[in-house]
């Protein structure tokens, strides 16, 4: 595997992006897992990401079910009554659901265990990911540690002490940098 390097990370970024996720998990929680068991499903992964991406799935598991529930029942009248029941209780699920779509951001790095929604370690570091910066072409990472190397030495020169206008220690001639002939390295010790 070629060699990634960390160059940035946004550390707010994270740090809402993990807010948003953590939010849409309780959201999922406390409104999309019991609004799933009043009509009779169980929340799973598969269950989850189909609902936040249009729960054609799980419209249709729904009235598979309801349709066995019926074929079961003889009496037409009853028959009715369980089928606008059943219309009914989608109606809701699906007002629930819009609800719940608004307010979970983030959701696509959450996952389901033991029937709780949670942003797992692994998802964790995922979602931070999206927040980062990383050089992985080799010609780039030779360039950032040159960068680096460079950086290093300029703050050795000095000392913390950065001059004022330190730049011009180091004039543009011919397209290169080039070292000013009149410094003054008395001011640099």
């Amino acid at each position: 595997m070629s060699e990634k390097i960390l160059v940035n990370e946004n550390s707010i970024q994270v740090n809402s992006n993990r807010s948003q996720a953590l939010d849409a998990a309780k959201v999922i929680n406390d409104r999309l897992t019991p609004a799933l068991a009043e009509i009779g499903l169980t929340i799973s992964d598969p269950v989850l990401k189909d609902c936040l991406q249009g729960a054609s799935s799980t419209q249709k598991s729904y009235f598979e079910a309801v349709k066995m529930d019926i074929k079961a029942t003889r009496t037409p009248s009853i028959r009715k009554q369980m089928e606008d029941a059943a219309k009914e209780a989608w109606e809701r699920f699906e007002r629930e659901l819009s609800n719940v779509r608004r307010e979970a951001r983030n959701y696509k790095f959450l996952t389901i265990v033991d029937g709780q929604c949670i942003l797992s370690p692994e998802n964790e570091e995922k979602l931070a990911d999206t927040a980062r910066i990383y050089l992985s072409d080799e010609k780039e990472i030779q360039a950032y540690k040159l960068h680096v190397e460079i950086i290093e030495k300029l703050n050795q020169l000095f000392r913390g002490q950065t001059p004022y206008r330190w730049a011009a220690l180091f004039p543009e001639a011919a397209g290169k940098i080039a070292r000013n002939e009149e410094t003054n390295y008395s001011k640099l010790i």
